[in-house]
Formats: structure tokens, C-alpha cells, sequence
């Protein structure tokens, strides 16, 4: 293998599609917008955030 992908941590791959898939079955049967609102109730995120995020729309949102 080679010694600098190694390093990196080598193929992610089949933990990111098991965690993909941990992420759909706790996702199963819940309301998105609900869970983004008690984000809001809550404080996790605030009103601001949410607005920034809705404004930007999915081709704008970039992973960091």
C-alpha cells in the first residue's frame, strides 16, 4: 500500500457507507423540518444560521 495513503488513513470507503446507512435508519420516519425547527428551539442552531443555510440553497452549501 502506498505509504502516504496509509498515513491518510487509507480507504474510508466501506466506514463512510456504514455510517451512511446508520445515518438513514435513525433518519427513518422522522420529519426533517420538525428536527430542524427543535434545532432552532433548542439553541443548537440559530434563526440567522438557519436563514444563511436556506439562502445559500444546495448547490451554494460546501462540506469544510
Amino acid at each position: 500500500m502506498n505509504p502516504f495513503f496509509q498515513a491518510m488513513g487509507g480507504n474510508r470507503q466501506p466506514n463512510m457507507m456504514q455510517q451512511f446507512q446508520s445515518f438513514m435508519q435513525q433518519m427513518r420516519g422522522k420529519d426533517p423540518n420538525a428536527m430542524i425547527q427543535e434545532m432552532v428551539s433548542s439553541g443548537r442552531i440559530t434563526q440567522d444560521q438557519l436563514n444563511q443555510v436556506q439562502k445559500a440553497g444546495p448547490a451554494d452549501v460546501r462540506c469544510v
